[in-house]
């Protein structure tokens, strides 16, 4: 399993375990609200609105923190919404055989728009409008796993249940014939499920094209990753065959391959993991080698 893999999975199911338990009567022993508090927007929006400190959503302090050091590195390990396109594009890919092109130069046309995002919820929460739960990711992701999919999951329970009951009947397990499960319905779930679904068909564009272009989280960790101490390095050995180039989920290698934009990159490590003549590494460096693109608002 790569590194990314094996950090990215068990902090994706303690995500799935935490929603299982934000049901009443909430859990004394744990927040059940970690990942929710740990997301930038949703805790700065929450402070902007009601113009006050508000001591449990902390923890993104220390998120910021390490954002400044290592770069996206929320994006590509803790957030769910990240598991799950990350998922949803490895199945496209995988059934489709194919790789657009990726290079920072020519899949960077639409990411400014997430500064664009940002600066909106940015200003209606100063006029103490709190819109931030609308693009959160962390806020969409938690929706559409407890709106939209634990109900469909309940509904096929449900008809597995009633369709293999003459088959509980006969191995002696009759009280499985009697269980049936209460569907829950929700208001905004068609909602929910057809904003989600158009974040995953946009993979169809370019991998994660969420979190490159429209994510106003990622427009905050991006910004506070101008200069991360942690870097991706390439040395004299590589032969600029292009595999890094093109496995990068985020589009942040330069045509010439050495070039990084450090405000894109997740440190996801897939570039160094596929480099055959193991040129590339991720160090503490305290100037880049190679000038790094800025973010441009013009």
């Amino acid at each position: 399993m790569r590194f990314q893999r094996s950090l990215q999975v068990p902090l994706f199911i303690l995500f799935l375990v935490l929603l299982w338990l934000a049901a009443y009567p909430l859990p004394s022993w744990f927040e059940v609200d970690l990942f929710l508090r740990l997301d930038p927007l949703i805790s700065l929006g929450a402070m902007a609105t009601a113009r006050a400190y508000i001591p449990r959503v902390t923890w993104v302090v220390l998120i910021l923190g390490l954002n400044l050091i290592l770069g996206r590195l929320f994006c590509g390990y803790i957030c769910p919404m990240g598991a799950t396109i990350d998922f949803v594009d490895w199945l496209r890919h995988k059934s489709k055989g194919r790789v657009p092109e990726n290079s920072l130069e020519v899949s960077g046309r639409y990411r400014n728009l997430k500064y664009l995002f940002l600066a909106g919820l940015a200003g209606t929460s100063l006029v103490g409008i709190s819109s931030v739960f609308l693009f959160s990711p962390l806020s969409l992701i938690t929706r559409f796993y407890s709106f939209v999919l634990y109900p469909v999951v309940l509904m096929i329970s449900n008809l597995f249940l009633g369709t293999f009951s003459p088959v509980f009947s006969m191995i002696n397990l009759e009280r499985l014939t009697f269980i049936r499960f209460s569907v829950p319905r929700f208001n905004t779930n068609l909602f929910v499920a057809g904003f989600v679904l158009a974040v995953f068909l946009l993979g169809i564009i370019r991998p994660r094209f969420w979190c490159r272009n429209l994510c106003p989280s990622g427009a905050i960790f991006a910004l506070l990753s101008l200069r991360p101490i942690l870097r991706r390095r390439v040395t004299e050995k590589c032969n600029e065959c292009g595999k890094c180039l093109r496995v990068c989920p985020m589009g942040a290698i330069g045509k010439d391959i050495a070039t990084t934009a450090h405000t894109e990159c997740t440190i996801c490590l897939q570039c160094q993991e596929v480099c055959p003549e193991k040129a590339i590494s991720f160090e503490i460096m305290k100037k880049a080698a190679v000038p790094v693109p800025e973010i441009d608002l013009s």
